[in-house]
């Protein structure tokens, strides 16, 4: 502003509109000359701030949105790999715990915070020791993939089968780390049982029959006969 009002209303009305100046007649040129080279610089500093501020805003946005596209691919983590239907642990070299999902918790019963930096072994049943020890031995010389059936044991005492895949990964420090899948497959091992065991009565029956009895293929060849019809 230039001008030759001085009053207090008159200053109040301009400090609404935030001036780069104010400048009272009479006046000096070089008065006026450094009033306008500082309101240049003024405005060329709010110019900056204001586009410092767009940046800003702009890059606070953009972390939002990767923030929730974050948040958005934990949430699909939890659901492929913390409730999948079948457990997956990653066991160090000497077989500790390292990581659990859910699946492998409820497996075994036992929480999460007590399950990991246990061995494997410790949940392993002592007649399928030696069929793990040999998967691993596996493992470390051919550095494939191997599975094995094993019998393994809750926390509670509960023997369940399990079909165990591993996979032996390199770590940057040149240790080896084991992704493990365990398959819960004690349904499957019990029908086999129960089916062997029908069969194996089944057999008895027929080798105790006194009348001969002779299983015929279809082209009336004798593939199975008792004791009686020899």
């Amino acid at each position: 502003y230039l001008t030759a009002y001085a009053d207090e209303a008159t200053l109040s009305k301009a400090k609404v509109t935030e001036p780069y100046g104010y400048i009272l007649k009479p006046f000096k040129e070089i008065d006026l000359h450094t009033s306008i080279e500082m309101a240049l610089y003024k405005h060329q500093a709010d110019v900056r701030l204001h586009t410092h501020q767009i940046k800003l805003e702009t890059q606070n946005a953009e972390l939002l949105r990767i923030t929730e596209e974050l948040e958005i691919s934990h949430a699909r983590y939890v659901a492929l790999y913390d409730l999948a239907p079948v457990g997956y642990c990653t066991l160090s070299e000497c077989g500790i715990i390292l990581a659990a999902n859910l699946t492998t918790t409820t497996m075994l019963g036992v929480a999460r915070e007590r399950l990991i930096n246990q061995c494997i072994t410790h949940f392993v049943d002592a007649a399928s020791q030696d069929t793990l020890y040999f998967v691993k031995q596996a493992l470390l010389s051919t550095g494939e993939i191997k599975s094995c059936e094993i019998e393994m044991r809750k926390d509670n005492g509960v023997l369940f089968w399990v079909n165990l895949t591993a996979n032996p990964t390199i770590q940057s420090d040149q240790s080896v780390h084991y992704h493990v899948v365990l398959t819960d497959i004690t349904e499957s091992k019990n029908a086999e049982q129960l089916r062997r065991a029908t069969e194996q009565r089944l057999q008895g029956v027929v080798e105790s029959a006194m009348d001969a009895i002779i299983t015929v293929d279809d082209s009336f060849h004798a593939v199975l006969y008792n004791k009686a019809a020899e």
